[in-house]
């Protein structure tokens, strides 16, 4: 392979004001959509309000705006009476969204993300929205991929946020993914546009916030926001590229075990034959379609969460009990995973018996 050549660190256009006809250029692809715009009142997201407010009448696009008050700080809620003033400015109707209920005392940043989304996805529901639009930027998908190297991701995880991803049948988009956040304020700035600061992001007790303050020294290394995001790139290239694979040999291995008629297995010859890393794939794409099929049922995704460390454990083991004709039946998050006779099959475990208290 020939070497990479050597890359500027920073973009030129770093330090300019997105203009209006760069933003058409991003929200191009929502061209005659109903948007929900999701604001919190920063730099980032008020930038992006205005670029789409100036973007809407040439792309046909009808634009509503929701803020997420999460109760954590006292001016919390002045932030989001900011943001619905200036939505109403630019002719938009903006909803205050709230979590309610008593807040976790750790892991705060995560379950508030969890709560956000969820406030913003079934307020693009209850709209009759199909696009819910953030403002991340390539400073942020620089900070998720260190911030997943750190903990142990893998592949799919070093790919860092999705350009567009699937929430509850609403299509949340990123069109600021590969915009520095200095563009941004600059966006600010020029178009004189107001914005609040959240003192949460110069706490460091929570993790984000103290890879943000090391991305300026690793820059200085060469491992720059733009370089992170074009390993991201890369990335989810060999991600897509396995994923395929995956989902072909799935379809070759699937038949229906004859010992139990309507219900579908997996040969467990071929599945055995292909590398770890596509049994690993394989044994999570069927956990992810067992949680599809329960969020169909009753809208809820009942099963847990799989560390990936569990998820390897587990394809090892079976894929040793494949290649060795021997019968292997284990239990993990919900679901029951079984090989027996030359079939690879999963299912939902059935509810635990209560024990009755013994009588004395």
């Amino acid at each position: 392979m020939p070497a990479e050549t050597e890359e500027p660190t920073i973009d030129e256009l770093d330090g300019r004001a997105v203009g209006a006809t760069e933003a058409e250029t991003l929200f191009g692809p929502f061209a005659g959509q109903r948007i929900v715009l999701a604001v919190s009142g920063g730099p980032d997201s008020m930038a992006m309000m205005h670029l789409a407010a100036a973007a809407a009448p040439a792309l046909r696009m009808t634009l509503v705006v929701a803020t997420v008050d999460h109760g954590l700080r006292p001016d919390s809620a002045a932030d989001a009476a900011f943001v619905r003033q200036h939505a109403e400015k630019l002719g938009f109707s903006c909803a205050v969204l709230h979590w309610q209920g008593g807040k976790p005392a750790t892991r705060i940043q995560e379950l508030a993300r969890e709560a956000r989304y969820r406030l913003l996805v079934d307020h693009a529901r209850e709209v009759n929205a199909p696009v819910l639009i953030t403002a991340h930027t390539l400073d942020d998908q620089a900070e998720t991929i260190l911030f997943r190297m750190a903990r142990g991701s893998g592949l799919g995880g070093l790919v860092g946020m999705r350009a567009c991803v699937r929430r509850n049948g609403v299509s949340h988009a990123r069109p600021l993914l590969g915009v520095p956040k200095l563009r941004l304020i600059e966006t600010c700035r020029t178009w004189a546009v107001p914005y609040r600061a959240d003192a949460s992001n110069a706490n460091v007790d929570y993790a984000r916030v103290r890879w943000r303050a090391l991305m300026p020294m690793l820059a200085e290394e060469g491992l720059t926001a733009e370089r992170l995001q074009r390993l991201s790139n890369r990335l989810a290239r060999a991600d897509a590229a396995l994923a395929a694979r995956a989902d072909t040999v799935i379809l070759a291995a699937r038949r229906e075990i004859a010992a139990h008629p309507g219900k579908s297995g997996y040969d467990a010859a071929i599945i055995a034959a292909e590398p770890i890393e596509i049994v690993i794939r394989i044994v999570g794409f069927l956990i992810e379609r067992m949680r599809d099929t329960a969020a169909d049922v009753d809208g809820t995704a009942s099963f847990q969460h799989v560390p990936l460390s569990r998820l390897e454990a587990l394809a090892e083991a079976f894929q040793a009990a494949m290649l060795g004709g021997r019968p292997l039946r284990r239990t993990l998050a919900g679901l029951v995973f079984d090989h027996a006779g030359g079939v690879f099959s999963i299912d939902t475990a059935p509810p635990r018996r209560s024990r009755k208290p013994l009588l004395l």
